[in-house]
């Protein structure tokens, strides 16, 4: 995944290898997409590793880091897959934007005395 990753081939995205925030590491992450990028392994099935994501994506999440997971095999069996859907990602925070209430509210032309909506 890092071959595909480094040097700005996808796409001219940035990515860092073990980034750090905070506590966490993260597989992958891409500065200018906000978007972290987990490959998990075997280690990262039962309950316990779950919980532990759960809690970390949480985390991470609070500092606008978007995190996508992708079990290894699929990076070796269906990497095409995996680059759609990385690509499919990108600008999830300016999609986010648009559909909170303030960004609604600020679309919609104030009331005038005697408008019915």
């Amino acid at each position: 995944m890092w071959n595909i990753l480094k040097r700005s081939q996808l796409d001219g995205r940035k990515f860092r290898r073990q980034y750090g925030v905070s506590r966490y590491v993260l597989d992958f992450y891409c500065p200018a997409e906000r978007l972290g990028i987990e490959l998990d392994g075997k280690t990262h099935y039962g309950t316990d590793a779950e919980r532990y994501d759960e809690e970390r994506r949480m985390f991470v999440e609070h500092f606008g880091i978007k995190i996508i997971r992708f079990q290894n095999k699929f990076v070796f069996d269906e990497l095409e897959w995996v680059l759609a859907s990385i690509r499919a990602n990108f600008g999830w925070q300016h999609v986010a934007m648009i559909t909170t209430p303030s960004a609604e509210a600020a679309a919609t032309p104030p009331k005038t005395g005697g408008e019915l909506f």
